[in-house]
């Protein structure tokens, strides 16, 4: 699909008050986007001497929501909403970027400043990643006291008005199918698993958590 300028960005960000504070906001235009409730129910089988066509559910306890999604990044081309490349394109001659140079190169000619993008897709796959580990908060704290009770970043993730979550990472994987001349990853496959709530949050991030010598998990939410 062409590129739209108003197309709607997605951010995920940190909202644990741990150091360092994580966020990334970029276009969002997944291919795929799949929410599992959960339900903690078990069947459990009838007397055998009674005459019920069907077993019994067995409530077990509550589980947590899923949100699992494919996406695209891509680099590979300017973006629309920059006011430099609106610029270029009001040109009477637009030319293009010299083929031998690379985008970060060609940014450095005036007359490309607008026409290219100079970004790499890992700027936005490193700070996930960073999502997945310890804070700096925790790796201080547990050199204090091997006691304390540590755990990886909570996020929250937003697009648009309708889809929120709040969670964990679960899985994150992605898988870089272009480079621009001088090896800059210009465009990943990314798949995102959040495990946690969805819809909208209006608790503490720490509420989110059972057992982990943190406040109880409350479950009350509102669907944006």
């Amino acid at each position: 699909m062409y590129p739209r300028s108003n197309l709607e960005k997605a951010v995920l960000l940190t909202f644990d008050k741990k150091k360092p504070n994580c966020e990334v906001t970029f276009p969002f235009n997944p291919t795929e986007l799949e929410v599992t409730r959960g339900c903690g129910f078990s069947s459990e089988n009838s007397d055998s001497n009674s005459v019920n066509d069907y077993g019994g559910l067995k409530f077990g306890g509550a589980k947590s929501d899923e949100l699992s999604m494919s996406f695209i990044l891509d680099t590979s081309e300017p973006s629309l909403s920059d006011s430099s490349y609106s610029k270029v394109m009001m040109q009477p001659i637009i030319m293009s970027t010299p083929a031998m140079d690379p985008a970060k190169s060609a940014k450095g000619v005036p007359y490309f400043g607008g026409a290219v993008n100079p970004d790499s897709v890992t700027e936005v796959l490193e700070v996930i990643n960073m999502m997945t580990k310890l804070s700096d908060d925790d790796r201080k704290k547990k050199k204090k006291d091997a006691a304390a009770v540590i755990y990886p970043r909570l996020v929250q993730f937003t697009w648009g008005e309708e889809i929120k979550f709040s969670g964990a990472i679960e899985k994150f994987s992605f898988k870089i199918i272009l480079f621009d001349s001088d090896g800059t990853p210009k465009r990943a496959e990314v798949s995102l698993g959040l495990i946690g709530v969805y819809g909208e949050y209006n608790k503490k991030p720490e509420d989110l958590l059972f057992g982990q010598g943190e406040s109880k998990a409350s479950t009350t939410t509102e669907i944006g």
